[in-house]
C-alpha cells in the first residue's frame, strides 16, 4: 500500500503509484503503512519511517487509516450506486481483512480509524479467513462453461480446505490454515 499527502490532498493506491512515474510526486509518499500495526514489524525501518513521516504532518496511523478508509468508501459509493437503489439510506455493513499476525490493540486501532472515517458498522476478518470464505463461496456456487447462473456445487461433510498466507505479499513467512467443511 502507498499513500500520500502531498499539497496537503489524501490520495493513495494505483494513482499514487501513477503520479510517482509521470513525475509529478518525488518521494513524498508513504510506503506499506500496515506494517506500522504488525507486532513483528514495529521497530523495523519500514515502520518507523512511517511514524516519522506522519509525525512531519501532524497526523498518526490512526489518521492514516480513517483517511485511507474514507477515501476507499468515496470511491466505492458511486460505483454501488444503481438508479433503483439509494445506497445513502441502506445500512451498511463494511468487512475490512486485516493480517492475522495483527495484536488486538491493531485491531483496535483499524475500528477506531473506521468510526472516525464515518463507517458505524466494520466486522475485521483476517486476511486467510476471507480468501477461505472466497474459494468456499467459489466452489460452491460455480458458474459453469455457458456462463448460466450459478449452480450449487456438492462438497462432502469433513471436506478439508488449506489457505496459505505469505504476510505483505513476501513469502518470507508463510501461515497455513486448514479449514474442515463440517455442514
Amino acid at each position: 500500500m502507498i499513500v500520500t499527502y502531498a499539497d496537503d490532498v489524501f490520495d493513495w493506491g494505483i494513482s499514487v503509484e501513477a503520479r510517482l512515474l509521470s513525475g509529478e510526486l518525488k518521494e513524498d509518499v508513504i510506503r506499506l503503512p500496515k506494517l506500522a500495526l504488525c507486532k513483528n514489524h514495529k521497530t523495523t525501518v519500514i515502520a518507523q519511517r512511517v511514524t516519522v513521516q506522519l509525525s512531519a504532518l501532524n497526523k498518526n496511523i490512526i489518521d492514516l487509516f480513517s483517511d485511507l478508509l474514507r477515501a476507499m468508501y468515496a470511491r466505492v459509493s458511486p460505483i454501488a450506486k444503481t438508479e433503483n437503489h439509494n445506497i445513502d439510506a441502506m445500512d451498511k455493513e463494511i468487512f475490512i481483512t486485516v493480517p492475522q499476525m495483527w495484536t488486538p490493540s491493531s485491531t483496535r486501532i483499524m475500528r477506531r480509524a473506521a468510526a472516525l472515517a464515518g463507517i458505524p458498522k466494520v466486522e475485521l476478518v483476517y486476511e486467510p479467513q476471507a480468501a477461505a470464505a472466497f474459494e468456499l463461496e467459489r466452489l460452491t456456487y460455480h458458474i459453469d462453461k455457458r456462463q448460466l447462473p450459478l449452480v450449487p456445487l456438492d462438497l462432502p461433510k469433513g471436506s478439508v480446505m488449506y489457505v496459505a498466507d505469505a504476510p505483505g505479499g513476501l513469502p518470507l513467512m508463510l501461515h497455513l490454515t486448514r479449514w474442515r467443511l463440517t455442514r
